[in-house]
């Protein structure tokens, strides 16, 4: 997937991209997960979001885009693109928990379980899934009191 350069900008700002957004984007989060898409082709879900993605660039303004685009890439077993999905989506909505969750996870997978661990911590006790996410975390680090508390 990739947006041409005289294509108008995804910020909104009515300017080329390649006058406005383009260098800034060339080392980001999303370029990087919009990338993976052309290497991702057999995965029909994951190059469903790059099609997107292609046909309205202003989709990639959407916390919810980023967010499913990361389930698929998760759920296809790219991780490191997946992160990149979630990391995006925590940008543009810091309070959607249910990403935060989705990145610790894809952490735990990535091996940086300490890193999964510290962003659960901004997820409010009782949100749907973080008890368990946060167990197998703490499992994985073999802190077994801490996962399950007697």
């Amino acid at each position: 997937m990739h947006l041409g350069r005289n294509a108008p900008c995804p910020c909104g700002s009515g300017r080329k991209y390649k006058k406005c957004c383009w260098n800034k984007d060339q080392e980001s989060p999303a370029t990087k997960a919009l990338a993976f898409v052309g290497s991702a082709n057999e995965d029909e879900t994951v190059a469903e979001f790059g099609s997107l993605a292609y046909m309205d660039s202003n989709i990639l303004q959407h916390a919810d885009y980023w967010l499913n685009f990361g389930q698929a890439l998760g759920s296809a077993g790219y991780h490191e693109p997946a992160r990149h999905a979630f990391e995006r989506t925590l940008k543009l909505d810091p309070s959607e928990h249910g990403a935060r969750l989705n990145l610790a996870t894809t952490l735990g997978e990535l091996g940086l379980l300490a890193e999964g661990i510290e962003l659960i911590e901004g997820v409010p006790n009782g949100f749907r899934r973080r008890s368990v996410i946060l167990a197998n975390l703490l499992l994985a680090l073999e802190r077994y009191e801490d996962a399950i508390p007697l």
